[in-house]
């Protein structure tokens, strides 16, 4: 039996959501990522492929990119940005690509549940 259970999120705020929204951080090169963010400092672009902040030679795993990374991240908290959730909360989800549609819930459950 699989166990979910609600969580404290950290979540962008309600008006800075369309700002912070971005395309999985795989599916976009660096170059890609640098065209979509723009002059956007709270994408969420920024902090998953943070390496676009640095020039092509700069390896994606580099150790400099991973702080950049966290710096972001950080900037994206320290100006409100991003919140933490008050309460353990589940959330409902809605997708829709062209005649698609999903809806679905997001919840906490342990990676025992999967074995």
């Amino acid at each position: 039996m699989v166990s979910v259970k609600p969580f404290r999120a950290l979540r962008p705020v309600p008006n800075s959501a369309k700002l912070v929204a971005s395309v999985p951080y795989d599916v976009v090169n660096r170059d890609e990522a640098r065209d979509l963010v723009g002059d956007n400092s709270d994408s969420f672009l920024r902090v998953v492929r943070s390496d676009l902040d640095f020039d092509n030679g700069t390896l994606a795993y580099a150790e400099e990119v991973y702080l950049r990374a966290k710096e972001n991240l950080e900037g994206l908290q320290s100006r409100g940005v991003l919140v933490d959730e008050k309460e353990e909360v589940y959330y409902i989800y809605r997708i829709e690509a062209g005649e698609h549609q999903q809806t679905g819930i997001i919840g906490l459950s342990s990676v025992d549940d999967y074995e």
